[in-house]
């Protein structure tokens, strides 16, 4: 393994323990009921218990906070001391307030991911500061995450789907009832079956129109978020044809929307069991939704669910 490889799993194994600490210390606030019976935490009175206050999203406060939210943030933390104009992200006082500026299901995470911002600076000070601000969002990004899906609650959701697979009704379902995005919810699937926590027995990704982080004006339908087992490598932001899905990238394009569809394709991808590529023949189940649009591509377009189950190998 060379250098970069060893410091990119060193630095993630860092971020997993602190995030594993920090929404530990958050959860220990909830009652156990949400976590027996699989519920969606109440984000808003997690943030009640940390002395943070929630502003709704206004027409005001985006015109506020407009120069940031052009940059991409979704949420704000300042202070909330009465008859003092409070600094963004400033921790020297008791009580903040969080600006959400997202919207939907979104802003559940982004919620999540800034009481995170509080716990860790507040209640984790020295660790915080050691941190470099790439690790700092990878920790609240980890924190939200573990706080929306706990793994008990995953765990129950999983052993409920043994018998009919992880199928898109199911991740539907999941994502429903945990009040989550796909996007998000995948990509605490591939955490936890990265870790050897839950096995996945086949893979699952969510394709969006996205831009080349190369080449910004290379838009193309490519995977946002998958999950699967640990054998196999699935990269994100490549396009669907890069990984040999030509036929699943076409149907993006095409296919009716809100209809269960299937194929076969012959997945491109690195078999870390022969440490070798290799072409894995799948049946391909898929569904297309529209989607809203964002600040990086403001047409609306889709948004396509797969699940990719083997059939054979080849080498």
């Amino acid at each position: 393994m060379d250098k970069s490889k060893e410091l990119e799993k060193a630095s993630y194994a860092r971020v997993s323990a602190i995030s594993r600490s920090v929404s530990s210390r958050i959860l220990g606030e909830m009652p156990e009921y949400y976590l027996q019976k699989g519920l969606p935490l109440p984000v808003e009175e997690l943030a009640g218990r940390f002395g943070i206050t929630i502003k709704e999203r206004t027409d005001e406060t985006v015109r506020l906070f407009s120069d940031l939210h052009q940059l991409g943030l979704e949420g704000v933390v300042r202070r909330s001391r009465e008859g003092e104009e409070g600094g963004v992200f400033e921790w020297s006082r008791p009580e903040y307030e969080i600006y959400v500026l997202s919207q939907g299901m979104r802003a559940r995470f982004t919620l999540a991911h800034e009481i995170a911002h509080v716990v860790l600076a507040s209640q984790f000070h020295d660790v915080d500061k050691a941190l470099s601000l790439s690790e700092r969002e990878s920790v609240c990004d980890q924190v939200a995450k573990q706080l929306l899906l706990p793994v008990e609650v995953i765990k129950q959701h999983i052993k409920q789907m043994v018998a009919s697979g992880l199928d898109i009704e199911n991740i539907e379902r999941m994502s429903v009832q945990m009040k989550v995005s796909l996007s998000v919810l995948i990509s605490r699937l591939r955490d936890l079956a990265f870790e050897g926590i839950i096995m996945l027995s086949g893979i699952v990704l969510l394709a969006k129109l996205e831009r080349s982080r190369k080449r910004h004006d290379n838009l193309a339908p490519r995977v946002a978020s998958a999950c699967g087992p640990n054998r196999w490598f699935v990269p994100v932001n490549v396009r669907l044809s890069s990984i040999g899905l030509s036929g699943l990238q076409q149907e993006f394009h095409t296919a009716p929307l809100y209809e269960i569809r299937r194929l076969s394709e012959e997945l491109r991808t690195w078999d870390y069991a022969v440490n070798r590529r290799s072409q894995v023949r799948c049946d391909v189940v898929f569904k297309c939704y529209t989607w809203s649009p964002t600040r990086s591509i403001p047409e609306a377009g889709r948004v396509m669910l797969a699940t990719l189950d083997f059939e054979q190998l080849q080498s």
